[in-house]
């Protein structure tokens, strides 16, 4: 007697699957449901994402009982020499067939030859959309050379961008940048190099190495390893933390920066701790805490608070302090420390100057913060 394993389906073996369908067009358009199926669970294989579904009536109407919705055409797609719009080329492969609503499918791609000095022979990148709405979401994952580094870059679920854009915002992403949120165009992105935009409407953008926007609408994180969030943010300096509640006439006009310090003096010559230039047209306030510590020698320290106002013109060197204030007393295990606040209009900077010991090393750390409005 024949055993189960040794029938095939010219001896009349039943395969795992009723039907086999190349899309969703195909299994909607199926006619060939009978009682026997409703009643006996038959299921049938929809091949472009690997889905089974089983008929529910005669009419028919079909339910989803397996697949993860992850199309079986993930094939490879290779570019042509000197094609940079790589995921244009892999998006224009997801637009073909109609798969269920949310159901997406997922491209692999290959570089052969790349004229983009960023993109590498051998780099991979998959990109996955709905088909049902195709400029609607997209993943974008792709390994980029960055000096003799492979890094990637990302963008996640870029709303209502077309592929061409999306294609024209991955091109102009910084090397190892994420950019996760809605996206209204390649100016708008993380262009800085391991920098990011999470959320946010579509207008934030970071264009400086490490920084990064968070929510909101209309940021920019322009200072290397600052953060910008709310709305109209602009973080104009290097690790600065910059918030907004709106703006006036452009981003940034309307502002609030905090800028931490860092620095360190050899002798008592008085040194710049941290400048930061001030818009044109701008009145601006400010508030500073630092303290310091002698590090060599005999070990010293001190604290200084201060808080202040100015203004700048529409040029340089029209920069002017209004006032400053010492806030409490300063504590100083030597009178002969000193901290101060100046300005330079060479570049309309706002100036922390320490004064540290005679001989000897002193480290300065705290927070400046200023708010400003231009216009």
């Amino acid at each position: 007697m024949g055993t189960h394993q040794n029938q095939t389906q010219a001896k009349g073996i039943h395969p795992p699957a009723r039907w086999l369908w190349a899309d969703s067009t195909a299994r909607l358009a199926e006619t060939d449901v009978v009682q026997f199926d409703v009643d006996y669970g038959s299921v049938g294989l929809q091949l472009s994402d690997n889905t089974l579904w089983r008929a529910t009536d005669t009419a028919p109407t079909w339910v989803q009982v397996g697949g993860s919705g992850v199309a079986s055409n993930e094939h490879v797609v290779t570019s042509a020499a000197g094609d940079t719009d790589l995921a244009a080329v892999a998006l224009s492969r997801n637009t073909s067939g109609t798969p269920a609503p949310g159901l997406g499918v997922r491209e692999e791609f290959t570089i052969d030859s790349d004229s983009n000095p960023d993109v590498q022979a051998g780099d991979i990148g998959f990109v996955w959309v709905s088909e049902a709405e195709p400029t609607q979401q997209a993943l974008f994952f792709a390994h980029v050379y960055y000096g003799s580094d492979r890094i990637p870059v990302m963008v996640i679920n870029a709303e209502g961008v077309t592929p061409d854009t999306l294609a024209n915002i991955i091109a102009n992403l910084g090397a190892g940048a994420v950019h996760i949120g809605a996206v209204s165009d390649a100016t708008l992105s993380a262009l800085g190099q391991q920098s990011f935009v999470l959320a946010g409407d579509g207008t934030n953008k970071t264009d400086a190495a490490r920084a990064g926007t968070l929510g909101g609408g209309n940021n920019q994180a322009a200072g290397n390893d600052s953060i910008a969030m709310g709305f109209g943010a602009l973080a104009s300096y290097d690790q600065a933390f910059a918030q907004a509640g709106g703006y006036f006439a452009a981003r940034g006009d309307c502002n609030t920066n905090r800028v931490p310090i860092k620095a360190s003096t050899p002798n008592n010559t008085p040194a710049v701790l941290r400048l930061c230039a001030i818009p044109a047209n701008t009145h601006f306030g400010f508030s500073l805490n630092v303290v310091a510590r002698r590090v060599t020698g005999t070990t010293q320290g001190a604290y200084y608070k201060r808080r202040g106002s100015g203004y700048t013109g529409a040029s340089l060197g029209t920069i002017t302090l209004t006032s400053i204030v010492t806030e409490g007393t300063d504590v100083e295990d030597d009178a002969a420390w000193d901290l101060t606040v100046t300005v330079d209009g060479g570049d309309n900077s706002l100036h922390v100057v320490g004064t540290g010991a005679a001989a000897d090393t002193v480290y300065w750390g705290g927070m400046l913060e200023i708010w400003w409005v231009s216009g």
